[in-house]
């Protein structure tokens, strides 16, 4: 049986729970997801920071449960009803990221895979509070004017009585 699951694009706050039942022994610490997986996912490619792939023994004295609210954020309120079932799960469990997607992907979920939830992140929304100092606060003052300095006043001086000088050369040699 194939259970199709649609992910829309560039998704978050969201992770995908499947049991998984290896066919074979694999190393979760290989960069490349197994090709039973990608086969199982109806996938060509699964990115390696999309996913976490591992035993569920792995995870004795928190539980999965417990794991998706101190690793991943979920709230303890809508586990309440999934965590007898998410903590009785045996052998692997895949925990698909919501940035695994670039653009809107079917799943073909078949086995060795079986979905098991849909969860939300627990992300409280943002607030832009007053920042406490008062030096941090934007202040527009205006730029006090740059007074000339005396050898620029002096400098306009001196071409102002060369312009004159000129003018009287000029006019010297014009009247002899």
């Amino acid at each position: 049986m194939t259970t199709q699951i649609t992910i829309p694009a560039k998704e978050k706050g969201v992770v995908r729970i499947f049991s998984v039942n290896p066919p074979e022994p694999f190393n979760p610490a290989d960069d490349d997801a197994p090709q039973w997986l990608l086969t199982a996912l109806g996938l060509s490619h699964l990115p390696e920071e999309s996913y976490e792939l591992f035993p569920i023994r792995q995870l004795d004295g928190i539980g999965l449960s417990g794991y998706l609210t101190e690793g991943w954020g979920i709230s303890t309120d809508e586990l309440a009803q999934l965590a007898p079932q998410l903590d009785a799960l045996k052998d692997h469990v895949l925990l698909l990221r919501p940035n695994a997607f670039d653009t809107e992907t079917t799943l073909a979920v078949q086995q060795p895979v079986r979905y098991v939830a849909t969860l939300q992140e627990d992300r409280p929304p943002v607030h832009f509070d007053a920042l406490p100092s008062g030096s941090a606060e934007l202040q527009l003052a205006e730029t006090p004017q740059k007074q000339p300095s005396e050898a620029a006043i002096m400098g306009r001086v001196a071409m102002v009585a060369l312009l004159v000088l000129f003018a009287l050369v000029g006019l010297m040699i014009w009247i002899a």
